[in-house]
């Protein structure tokens, strides 16, 4: 007896050893094939894919800052790394690192097709080429040349002759209009990318869109349908906006998280971010894995939105209302029959080994009300002026994303809603989403609105 004991306390050390050892060697090789396959599992699959996205380094676009010199900038040409001649990136030191929070410098409105240069002359090396409309903080300007950064590591010189002269505000005076826009079919390029990275194509409808998918699930293909036929209706009721033209974006339906992978690294607006989800003019991606079925119509739900609010308010929003408004839609509870109820919040809870994993709504619910009570949540004033690179980029990302889906949330079920709804119209007209005119349009102080924030947090 004492023999078998000594024997399983040994066995028990060299489990013990070789786990640690694999949790090394994985979160040093976080898309190692065994964590993608664990990610399409049923119950462990979102822990896999939280795993792997919090050990998953940067794309090789963001390359690390040199501390009191400034970035390394890896030059692009068509969205790809340029390369020395042993393979590595070819990258150069540009700028010296600005004093600052980002999201209180100013920024302006860029086009796609708008070129990044290395120097604020047109001989310039090409850093990048834009493909959408964003907002860009100015990190200096030189003449009608502006440094812009697109995302941590990747900035450059854009050629800006019409803004305003020096001294005056960029983003005041006189704005372009961006109202809202007809919607836009998928182009014979996204259509060749998407079917390079998936599997058997068929195809179909689910909602208003046309379908490409290689998941091979008809019952959840018609919940997703059901899903999908509904956002349009629940987004007029909500935010009692009227979208112009028709839905005409194509939905490309991934089996697989690799797949997916592959293809949304095709996409330079998104390479590198762990979304479960994108939409771009025309495409909306997104992957079923071994997610429960709710959180896939609930991604679906997401990225609808976004297609929507090019059609309804307009393709260049903020982030904490882009994506607040998607969120506010994407984390309502969805019933078995698929029918939406955006008005209580949705998710899962997966019990096992003695704890509870929340996912979708229920998650958002329980991060922000976790961040309220340590008081480190972020304040609503400085939230709404964020510009898309200190949203996103952040690796307070997630709770970003919660917040702006919660304020949404809050805005149309307190007594802001109509100055919520009104401010909503105004940006749907032409007029600048900046955070003054949206205290103006709800007639209240940030503080008093946060303070109600807060209180409605506490009784969710």
């Amino acid at each position: 007896m004492r023999r078998l004991f000594a024997f399983i306390r040994m066995l028990a050390i060299v489990l013990v050893f070789g786990a640690l050892i694999g949790f090394a060697w994985l979160s040093n090789n976080p898309n190692a094939e065994i964590v993608d396959r664990a990610v399409e599992w049923p119950l462990v699959g979102p822990l896999a894919e939280a795993f792997r996205d919090s050990y998953r380094p940067p794309s090789e676009t963001a390359v690390a800052q040199e501390r009191g010199v400034g970035r390394r900038l890896a030059r692009l040409i068509d969205g790809e790394p340029v390369r020395n001649a042993d393979g590595s990136p070819s990258v150069q030191v540009i700028y010296q690192e600005p004093d600052g929070p980002i999201g209180a410098r100013e920024t302006v409105w860029v086009e796609p097709g708008m070129v990044l240069r290395t120097e604020p002359i047109e001989t310039a090396d090409v850093v990048m080429t834009l493909q959408v409309i964003v907002n860009l903080p100015v990190l200096e300007r030189d003449g009608p040349w502006f440094r812009l950064r697109r995302r941590k590591g990747v900035e450059g010189w854009a050629y800006l002759p019409d803004l305003p002269a020096e001294g005056q505000p960029l983003y005041g005076s006189a704005p372009a209009l961006v109202l809202p826009i007809p919607g836009e079919p998928p182009s014979e390029e996204q259509l060749a990318s998407a079917r390079r990275h998936i599997g058997d194509l068929e195809e179909g409808r689910v909602g208003p869109h046309r379908l490409l998918t290689d998941v091979d699930d008809p019952e959840l293909l018609a919940y997703l349908d059901r899903v999908a036929s509904q956002v349009e209706t629940v987004y007029k009721r909500r935010f009692g906006l009227q979208p112009i033209d028709q839905p005409r974006a194509a939905v490309v339906l991934f089996a697989y998280n690799k797949d997916y992978r592959a293809f949304q690294n095709e996409t330079e607006r998104i390479r590198g971010l762990p979304a479960a989800g994108h939409a771009t003019a025309g495409m909306l991606a997104l992957w079923r894995g071994g997610h429960a079925r709710s959180l896939v119509a609930a991604t679906l739900a997401h990225e609808m939105v976004h297609l929507i609010n090019r059609r309804a308010v307009g393709p260049a929003l903020p982030p904490w209302l882009d994506e607040g408004m998607a969120e506010a839609i994407g984390t309502s509870k969805i019933n078995d029959d698929g029918t939406l109820d955006p008005t209580a919040f949705g998710g899962v809870a997966v019990h096992g080994g003695g704890r509870v994993t929340y996912a979708g709504g229920q998650s958002a619910v329980h991060q922000l009300r976790a961040r309220l009570r340590s008081g480190r949540l972020v304040p609503l004033d400085e939230l709404v002026r964020f510009d898309w690179e200190s949203f996103v980029e952040s690796s307070d990302r997630q709770i970003h994303y919660a917040q702006a889906g919660g304020f949404v949330r809050f805005l149309l079920d307190s007594p802001y809603a109509d100055g919520f709804r009104q401010y909503l119209s105004r940006v749907s007209r032409g007029e600048t989403p900046d955070a003054d005119r949206l205290w103006s349009t709800l007639a209240a102080e940030p503080e008093d609105v946060q303070r109600d924030f807060n209180d409605w947090l506490r009784s969710r």
